[in-house]
């Protein structure tokens, strides 16, 4: 309470003891959470939503991963090799464990050096390549830290006992923290769990008092007269037992009660009340979780959250800008380092013009359109065979496909339509002989639908 003449840089009302020492509010405080390797494993491994809340943003990051340009260059060898490496999965698992743990790093392996050493870049060639990249968690990882800068100056892999040097480490951090936290956390950063763990325990204890509820949403009571003499601890306790341990048994079995009609009354009581008040508060947890994380709804429990404002494309829009976020910050730095080994382990040097681009979440990738314009192909071969379109339908549709990997100039498709008589033009195409009428002559004098499928059959 302040002395006289002071007053508190917030509302206190003495009347009401708000603001004053005689306030319960005045008594919370927010106090450190110390969360150890065991606690985020288990809540990582067990914890169910926990688990999804580390991986779903590390592999939807990793997800449609890059395309790399390399001008005049085939860009095979370097994809090729950055497959035999699995760096895709390694840089996914690497955010996965800084999610968890607060970081990781990769190790980079060339062939014929000693880890210990620092690398020269300039010595990577195609004779002496980048042969592997290997994942470690923070708490598989000894450390040097300069505490001036908060970075690490070496590192010991605890489960080998080599020594690594910086420059063939990649490092992966958790969340940011600052520089004092930082040199707590001996430089790396924090786990997601730090953030979210009192939301996660209280929605995790609302749903095990639901599914607890629901034991007990129908109960079934016998009466049954003069209960007490067969509660003597001896044979007619005992044949007493055995009677409703066959009663259980035969409910369970064929759900069917039977009970003696002279002796013993039976009724079932059953309410869903308390299950229906419960449901709506889980659900604000979980929009809760879903906040904190920054993850929709959607991605983490595969439901659209109710309310009148709700969009699931809004949803999946920040989220894609969040993922993309997460890309840059997380991935960028180390995967600018690597490509440079890459690059000299398959050409000797890196070539002018390299340059790695992220595909979004949203976008599809130049091998989704090779294998879309596959299927298409196949589809096209299938109904020319059949007659029932000719090339320039299929010319035609691609001109109108910007996403398409083969292009086709609209001036061309239109000439193979005409050449065809199938721009109304000329004469038709024929039907497949279906014994179905031409439905171009039939409340379509003009030819319109005809001109556009050039046989009646849509194309689309």
């Amino acid at each position: 309470m302040p002395g006289p003449g002071y007053l508190n840089d917030s509302l206190t009302n003495f009347v009401s003891n708000l603001g004053t020492d005689r306030d319960k509010a005045m008594h919370s405080f927010f106090a450190r959470l110390l969360l150890s390797q065991e606690s985020l494993s288990t809540i990582y491994r067990f914890g169910g939503i926990g688990g999804k809340i580390v991986d779903c943003v590390a592999e939807d990051a990793g997800r449609k991963w890059r395309e790399v340009v390399i001008p005049g260059e085939d860009t095979q060898p370097f994809n090729d090799l950055e497959d035999d490496l699995d760096t895709n999965e390694a840089f996914v698992d690497g955010m996965r464990w800084a999610r968890l743990y607060g970081g990781a790093a990769g190790l980079i392996e060339i062939e014929g050096d000693d880890p210990s050493l620092e690398l020269n870049p300039d010595s990577v060639s195609p004779n002496k390549p980048v042969s592997g990249l290997i994942i470690r968690d923070r708490h598989t990882l000894a450390v040097d830290v300069d505490c001036r800068s908060g970075g690490h100056q070496d590192y010991t892999d605890l489960t080998d006992g080599q020594r690594w040097h910086p420059s063939r480490v990649l490092v992966f951090f958790g969340r940011k923290l600052p520089y004092h936290e930082r040199i707590r956390e001996q430089g790396w950063g924090a786990s997601i769990f730090e953030r979210v763990y009192r939301a996660l325990l209280n929605e995790e204890t609302i749903a095990a008092e639901i599914a607890s509820l629901v034991h007990e949403a129908y109960v079934d009571h016998i009466g049954v007269k003069s209960l007490d003499m067969y509660l003597d601890g001896g044979e007619k306790q005992a044949a007493f037992e055995r009677r409703y341990q066959l009663y259980k048994l035969l409910k369970a079995t064929n759900n069917v009660a039977l009970h003696d009609q002279d002796n013993e009354e039976y009724y079932n009581s059953g309410s869903s009340t308390a299950i229906a008040n419960l449901a709506p508060v889980l659900e604000r947890h979980a929009n809760r979780i879903a906040s904190i994380v920054d993850i929709p709804m959607t991605r983490l429990y595969g439901a659209l959250a109710s309310g009148l404002n709700t969009s699931s494309q809004v949803n999946a829009l920040d989220y894609e800008a969040m993922v993309a976020g997460e890309q840059r910050s997380r991935f960028d730095k180390p995967l600018r380092y690597f490509d440079k080994l890459l690059c000299r382990s398959v050409y000797g040097r890196v070539p002018d013009g390299f340059r790695s681009n992220w595909v979004a979440l949203g976008e599809v990738s130049q091998k989704e359109k090779m294998e879309t314009f596959k299927l298409f192909a196949e589809a096209v071969d299938l109904l020319m065979g059949q007659g029932a379109i000719i090339a320039g339908h299929a010319a035609d549709y691609l001109a109108g496909q910007g996403n398409s990997p083969l292009t086709v100039d609209q001036a061309f498709a239109d000439y193979l339509l005409k050449r065809d008589g199938a721009d109304g033009s000329g004469p038709r195409v024929p039907l497949p002989e279906t014994g179905n009428q031409d439905p171009g002559n039939q409340g379509d004098p003009d030819g319109a639908e005809l001109r556009k499928t050039g046989s009646g059959v849509p194309t689309e």
